[in-house]
């Protein structure tokens, strides 16, 4: 083991809204923080996805679900120790561009860093390169089209940098030579899915391939896999660092959900880097108290989560994990319909309270059958997904978001 390895500290999610405003007037915004302060110790770097505009300049989108902070928070997030956080995801820009702008300025002026998003393609898609220790390190990240986000950077316009696989690679090859080893962050995946799709799989491993040491995934929500990879790591999801029941007026419509236990874990993972690579992963398990604190679990609760992480990492390295997958879809989207109407009462009752609907969505689940098995494309995973903006698909219980 190297002794003079540096420590990255890497969390998920970091999200600072709704319930989260009235903390910040009641009890400050340093609140949120104070029981995690141990598990920031010691860290060279410490590096997350900020999924919220802490800004009150701007309008929101039309049509979207919309992430809103206290400003105060800037400075919370600093006295905590965040260093160097990821804004390409898709809430960045949910009050437009002139918020976006004066929540990346005052970042930078607290001291926290920022990459993924810019003021067009090229500022978008920029490493930030860092030091700590006597290693340079580079960071860049990208958001998922997938992920029903909006402003994504263009050559004229300002936004996230898009996650596609061509921009990814080029920019990795572009870098890696200017430093020692790349760290690349990906708002990617389905919410409340226990893992990651396959092209997800397959994507991280050719980022590694190519020259990259670290990949860093958010979005989902909940606790994904750990996979170490050739010379590499990849963490699919560490879940919610920050997290609180939603409920937002927004222009088209109110928008509100509760968050439910596996909302509320999650793991810090702290990589011990050298120059000749990894030199370790240390893995904490947190969970989001009733006061929307992240907390360090102990005893039974940590001992689960640890648990269930071994086991959703386990299960990415199967050699069918592909045809699970289809699978699985299957399953739930299309056959957990089919048996929760049948199990509904008898043939009397199901004649009695017949609607032609039920043509409808009966032909929708044939044409989902078909597109999992025929399909080559990845917007097909999003079947899986049931808290999407628009719901295009019926709801398949809740042991979706549990199992």
């Amino acid at each position: 083991m190297d002794n003079n390895a540096a420590e990255i500290l890497f969390m998920g999610d970091i999200l600072l809204h709704s319930d989260y405003n009235r903390t910040a007037r009641e009890k400050g915004p340093d609140f949120v923080f104070e029981k995690v302060s141990s598990a920031f110790k010691g860290a060279d770097l410490r590096f997350g996805n900020l999924e919220t505009v802490l800004s009150r300049k701007g309008a929101p989108i039309y049509g979207k679900g919309c992430l809103a902070g206290d400003e105060s928070y800037i400075g919370a997030l600093k006295n905590a120790g965040f260093d160097l956080l990821s804004l390409s995801n898709n809430h960045t820009f949910d009050f437009g561009p002139s918020a976006y702008e004066e929540m990346s300025l005052n970042l930078q002026k607290a001291g926290i860093r920022t990459v993924g998003a810019g003021r067009d393609l090229e500022a978008s898609r920029k490493m930030l390169a860092v030091t700590v220790k006597d290693l340079r390190l580079g960071f860049l990240a990208y958001s998922s089209r997938l992920n029903k986000g909006r402003n994504y950077a263009t050559d004229t316009a300002s936004g996230v940098a898009p996650l596609e696989e061509g921009y990814v690679l080029e920019d990795i090859r572009r870098y890696k030579k200017d430093v020692d080893h790349l760290v690349v962050s990906l708002h990617w995946g389905i919410e409340h899915s226990p893992y990651p799709t396959p092209d997800q799989i397959s994507l991280a491993h050719k980022i590694i391939d190519n020259g990259a040491k670290i990949v860093i995934g958010h979005h989902p929500q909940i606790l994904q896999g750990i996979e170490r990879y050739g010379d590499g790591v990849i963490m699919y999801s560490l879940g919610n660092f920050c997290h609180s029941d939603y409920y937002w007026e927004g222009p088209q419509r109110t928008y509100q959900f509760k968050i439910k236990a596996v909302d509320r874990e999650a793991v810090t993972a702290r990589v011990r880097l050298s120059r000749r690579g990894i030199e370790g992963v240390d893995i904490t398990p947190l969970c989001i108290n009733d006061s929307g604190q992240p907390e360090i679990c102990d005893g039974e609760r940590s001992s689960a989560i640890l648990k269930k992480l071994d086991e959703r990492s386990e299960a990415i390295k199967k050699a069918d994990f592909e045809k699970y997958w289809n699978e699985m879809i299957i399953k739930k989207r299309v056959g957990n319909p089919v048996r929760i109407w049948w199990e509904k009462g008898n043939l009397l009752y199901k004649i009695k309270n017949f609607k032609y609907s039920q043509i409808k969505t009966l032909f929708d689940l044939f044409l989902m059958f078909v597109e999992v098995r025929f399909s080559r494309t990845s917007s097909k995973w999003q079947m899986l997904n049931p808290r999407n903006d628009e719901k295009p698909r019926p709801f398949c219980g809740k042991d979706e978001e549990v199992n």
